[in-house]
């Protein structure tokens, strides 16, 4: 699996094509991938459809039951991560010519995959800051991301397939709880190489036997 690191792009674009795909039959709903608190204090559990409205309010960092800040919000504050979850081109192809039963197996693959590099990330990069400005002590940090399955690449201008391309675009929101003597402290994840203005060029290779 090959894994890249983008800016995401609006709620709205993983949205409408989440929709477009699904309501043609042709891919999957979005699902929440959750780990730890920041998960739990949203009522958010890994698997549960993506129901549009929470997923646009958590991303611009609302809570998406009583529409409360998580934290404080800064006009500039950049929304989340996309990591681009790449399965290898020739299981894409395998993907796009076999029969339903093998591809059921390939999907359920690529699922523990993404779960299981989401874990990878965790336990690697992922942490947020405590203090003003984020400039205090790097805590371990937990996330809450949604999942967006695709199998084709984007098609060219003029033509309404694209390549076969297993991909599955994980969208981390970019917030993070953790727990202080007053209650709850909702603070931004930190990540230093995710430039505001243009996509990063991190890959990461992971290969599994």
């Amino acid at each position: 699996m090959v894994i890249k690191l983008h800016k995401p792009a609006s709620a709205g674009y993983y949205l409408e094509s989440s929709y477009q795909y699904y309501g043609a039959g042709q891919e999957p709903p979005g699902y929440w991938i959750a780990f730890g608190p920041t998960a739990d204090s949203l009522g958010i559990r890994s698997g549960d459809l993506v129901e549009a409205s929470h997923f646009e309010s958590i991303l611009q960092g609302f809570r998406p039951d009583s529409g409360e800040a998580l934290g404080e919000l800064r006009a500039d504050r950049n929304i989340g991560y996309d990591l681009v979850c790449a399965a290898p081109k020739s299981v894409a192809v395998l993907d796009a010519i076999a029969p339903p039963s093998i591809r059921n197996e390939i999907a359920a693959a690529q699922a523990t995959a993404v779960h299981e590099a989401m874990e990878l990330v965790i336990n690697r990069s992922a942490s947020s800051r405590r203090g003003h400005n984020g400039r205090g002590e790097s805590v371990q940090a937990s996330i809450v991301a949604a999942a967006f399955p695709q199998h084709d690449a984007r098609p060219p201008a003029g033509q309404s397939i694209g390549d076969p391309h297993l991909h599955t675009h994980v969208v981390i929101a970019n917030v993070s709880v953790g727990m202080m003597n007053a209650g709850e402290r909702w603070t931004a994840l930190a990540c230093t190489s995710t430039p505001r203005k243009r996509p990063p060029s991190t890959t990461w290779h992971w290969l599994e036997n």
